[in-house]
């Protein structure tokens, strides 16, 4: 046993050559032990290592920076890690004393190295929606040999701009706090690729404007298009690339060239200043990602390649180290038009006819070499079918705008990651529209892309593990079980947001439903029997509040559904049956007043602090996200619409 904590002398090493990535991981491994054990472990250069008595230490470095650590991979008592940022965590009796040897090949590896031996060997937790850590007196270690690196190249985690919702939600309205919140737990769990999109609220800034966009009156567009001012936006988004860039991320800019009058610009000129802006604005990125929105059918459009072949010569021009990113999604882009022609349901979005869709498929095999395809949730299986041989990158939504699929994905999300490493896939690209879904995904693909060999069950205990005590973690293996079990007959809707029901009761049978309600019943049952246990636990608070809303709308789903059977065959009991409905809604938007997270009133009132700002336009972006149950303001309008339906109880049948 190796031994840290009270009444026990200890010593965190670092190579005499030690400088930053180093020395931060260093610190991080100094503060949390301090947080577990109470104990402020000191840091020392190794060239005290013979003249400090201690009982345990950490000797943690690159056998570069650390003559120690050089000699102990010369002489094979630790292997050489695998690659720049593959690490090995090993135990050692150095000098009849204990040692645990935290090494990597370069500064970032280290800090990946502790962070990874913090959650797996001190079961300390960092999750989207926070961090845990146990307390305990002592701190220990049975034998430790452990190494480990990333199975993809790039990882990186997509954050969308929706101003529409509330704060808590949308990165649209955060400052640099926010997005360093994002980027060091990023850090904690391996990722490496920032990944800002510079498209839809960013390039309302007056700068950008002015160079890019001359017809237009940047002040005048920048006020109706954002509520907070745009220095403000634009200081707190260049802080944080710069931010990123010294945490040694990669950055990728998703940019597709696009006027303030919503109009997508192609033209060569008009490129150059788009482009030229965001690089004079925010600096070169290590890669763009393109987006062309554009129609099919000509005259007025353009392929989707087509337009990426302009974007990518005018990368090369103004910025030739960086790397062009197409994404398959942009060639399904006709069933997104369809929508804003009336068309509705799936077969209504498959108005345009699919050899257009193989044509641009057989199109992007041309592309150049360099660049690189991000294969959107495996639309088109890149790279078989013709595209052998290319780059590519695997992406994934894990929510979207106006709901999530929260345990629907869970045990297929393995194979297509694992396809994807077999396949020799570059990268992995997770993305969340809104913010804060989904936290168990965000961890589980945050593993995948280091081990995507790693099955869902090995990682629900891991997870269960740093989320929850010693007393409560198997209960809540239960309910996740519980509730993976009830997805495969009704996609769950939400453990934060809400699909209108009016909209989807038909997609669901009556018999899935109850069977679903069911087991989210017992599963909700299973997280209460730890309540006692985890009261003062903020995450399990969390958890606890979205099981809730996931049974009381399953409950007033059901009770909508049976409502709609009697509608005109028996009044008395279709607005029983919608009573019931409106009870377990107010039951739900009881348990989300008074959460400051959830509001948008509490939302307007924060930009009005922060900026003075006009906030009608944030008022009119909200209006679009009606689907949310995490606004107890559209849960009330919801009710409202319900309440409607109540019918005189005659027993005529209507016309």
């Amino acid at each position: 046993m190796i031994k840290f904590g009270k009444s026990i002398k200890s010593v965190i090493f670092i190579g005499k050559g030690a400088k930053g990535s180093e020395l931060s991981a260093a610190k991080e491994l100094q503060k949390y032990i301090h947080k577990i054990t109470g104990v402020l472990i000191p840091v020392k250069s190794e060239e005290s290592m013979k003249k400090i008595r201690f009982e345990s230490a950490f000797l943690i470095g690159t056998p570069f920076t650390s003559e120690a650590l050089k000699e102990l991979v010369e002489n094979r008592l630790i292997l050489t890690p695998k690659d720049d940022e593959g690490f090995v965590i090993k135990s050692l009796r150095l000098n009849r004393l204990d040692v645990i040897v935290i090494v990597g090949l370069t500064g970032i590896a280290v800090k990946y190295a502790v962070y990874k031996f913090l959650e797996k060997f001190c079961d300390v937790g960092f999750f989207r929606d926070g961090e845990r850590h146990p307390s305990l007196e002592v701190l220990e270690f049975e034998e430790i040999d452990y190494s480990d690196h990333p199975k993809f190249k790039y990882r990186g985690y997509l954050a969308h701009t929706w101003i529409g919702e509330t704060r808590y939600r949308s990165t649209g309205l955060w400052l640099f706090d926010d997005w360093k919140r994002l980027l060091d737990w990023m850090s904690k769990k391996g990722f490496n690729l920032f990944f800002p999109i510079l498209t839809y609220n960013e390039i309302y800034v007056r700068q950008f404007l002015r160079r890019a966009f001359p017809d237009v009156d940047p002040s005048e567009a920048a006020r109706k298009a954002h509520p907070l001012p745009d220095e403000l936006r634009l200081k707190s988004l260049r802080k944080a690339i710069e931010y990123a860039r010294k945490a040694g991320f990669k950055i990728a800019y998703w940019a597709f060239p696009r006027h303030p009058s919503g109009v997508e610009v192609y033209e060569e000129e008009a490129l150059k200043r788009f482009i030229g802006a965001l690089v004079d604005l925010y600096g070169k990125p290590d890669f763009f990602i393109a987006s062309p929105w554009c129609e099919f059918p000509s005259p007025g459009g353009v392929s989707r390649w087509d337009a990426e072949k302009k974007i990518y010569r005018t990368i090369k021009l103004i910025s030739p180290g960086s790397d062009l990113i197409v994404m398959t999604w942009d060639w399904f882009i006709p069933f997104w038009r369809s929508l804003s022609t009336g068309s509705t349901g799936f077969f209504g979005r498959l108005r345009f006819p699919f050899d257009k869709i193989f044509a641009e498929w057989e199109a992007h095999k041309k592309m150049p070499d360099d660049v690189i395809i991000a294969d959107w949730d495996r639309n088109f299986f890149i790279p078989t079918n013709g595209f052998e041989g290319r780059r590519w990158w695997y992406q994934t939504h894990i929510s979207f705008e106006w709901f999530d699929l929260p345990f629907t994905w869970f045990p297929p999300t393995m194979y297509p990651v694992n396809y994807a490493y077999e396949k020799k896939a570059e990268g992995i690209i997770i993305f969340n529209i809104a913010e804060f879904s989904n936290v168990l995904l965000c961890d589980y693909m945050a593993e995948l892309s280091w081990n995507p060999k790693l099955k869902f069950e090995r990682f629900l205990e891991y997870y269960a593990k740093r989320r929850y005590s010693r007393g409560s973690w198997r209960a809540m293996i239960e309910c996740y079980k519980l509730l993976e079990k009830a997805s495969r007959d009704v996609l769950v809707y939400g453990l934060v947001s809400w699909l209108d029901p009016l909209s989807n009761l038909e997609k669901v049978r009556e018999e899935d439903l109850e069977r679903c309600l069911s087991l989210c019943d017992e599963s909700l049952s299973k997280a209460l029997e730890v309540y006692d246990l985890e009261r003062d636990n903020e995450l399990y608070r969390n958890d606890l509040l979205e099981l809730k809303l996931v049974v009381y709308k399953l409950k007033a789903m059901l009770h909508l559904k049976r409502a709609m059977k009697t509608r005109y065959e028996n009044p008395c009991l279709f607005n029983k049956n919608l009573s019931e409905c409106i009870r377990w809604l107010k039951k739900a938007l009881k348990e989300l007043e008074g959460d400051a997270r959830f509001s948008i009133s509490s939302t307007r009132e924060w930009i009005k602090q922060v900026s003075g700002a006009d906030i009608t336009v944030y008022d009119e972006a909200s209006k679009v996200h009606k689907g949310f149950i995490t606004c107890p303001e559209n849960l009330r309008e919801l009710i409202k619409q319900i309440e409607k339906l109540r019918r005189p109880e005659e027993k005529d049948k209507p016309a």
